[in-house]
């Protein structure tokens, strides 16, 4: 079985999904709070060692600028090498992030064949100098700062929307989001391609749910492991269409031996609390 299986996926996913000093809250793009459910599905063409993947992401995402932004999410993958070898894989977790990026609280759980294989409970808060520091109850009691001054994920798709509105084609943020038992954060480099056409390559629940006049730009986003030097190769690449409300829409996540497509198969909008201070 390739050995991208043997890391996260799920974490993988849910940081794509979710995302200098930080900008002010009111100052950036608003956010829609909605409910997605996305079919995951094996790009074959682009895929070695696996014979068959499937599953689905659900996710709802709430909050204003004011109030914070939550995030609930699950991920359920079945994965099969075509030799008899089957792996479920389900992640679960729930976040809030601060409006303004400057604090951050998650509690994930990853389980592989209904055995939990990594879990994080914590928070993250933003000092005054950028810099980042986390505080872990699971896997175990343990306080770290982390170098970079990393922004969280609600952050970095309003920096990805920002920057495609100014026209920017390429934008270069560390993210954390309290994958990988909540130790370790990714760099990311993304690539904006220039606004897409109306309407095109909507998936038929986006355009149902009203979103076809929405202007959008295609992104394809890298994430590096941090503290290597030279030429480095991405652990995956995320590519997607970024609506200008924050909604995510044909996903596709590429890894070295395999890659999935995620296309989104229900859409609801959520109650929109306005932001008021």
């Amino acid at each position: 079985m390739p050995n991208d299986l043997r890391k996260p996926l799920g974490m993988m996913v849910l940081l794509a999904l979710t995302g200098g000093a930080v900008g002010p809250a009111l100052a950036a793009p608003p956010l829609m709070p909605h409910r997605a459910v996305y079919d995951l599905a094996l790009v074959p063409e682009k895929s070695k060692g696996i014979s068959n993947a499937a599953g689905r992401i659900a996710f709802e995402f709430t909050g204003n600028a004011c109030d914070g932004y939550s995030l609930n999410f699950r991920q359920v993958t079945q994965i099969d090498d075509g030799e008899g070898r089957r792996k479920l894989m389900d992640m679960r977790s729930t976040t809030w992030e601060d409006g303004e990026g400057k604090a951050f609280r998650f509690n994930i759980r990853n389980m592989i064949d209904n055995r939990t294989t990594q879990q994080a409970d914590g928070t993250a808060d933003r000092g005054r100098d950028g810099g980042v520091s986390v505080a872990l109850k699971q896997p175990r009691p343990f306080k770290l700062d982390l170098a970079g001054e990393p922004v969280f994920p609600t952050e970095h798709t309003r920096r990805l929307l920002d920057a495609a509105k100014a026209g920017q084609r390429s934008l270069a943020l560390p993210v954390y989001d309290g994958s990988d038992g909540g130790e370790r954060f990714y760099d990311t480099t993304a690539i904006i391609g220039r606004p897409a056409a109306t309407g095109d390559r909507l998936e038929p629940a986006a355009a149902t749910a009203g979103l076809v006049g929405v202007a959008r730009w295609p992104v394809s986003v890298s994430y590096f492991e941090t503290g290597r030097a030279g030429d480095r190769t991405p652990v995956y690449v995320m590519s997607f269409d970024l609506l200008e409300n924050g909604v995510y829409s044909n996903i596709r996540f590429d890894f070295d031996d395999f890659s999935l497509s995620a296309r989104m198969s229900q859409f609801e909008k959520l109650k929109d609390d306005p932001c008021v201070r």
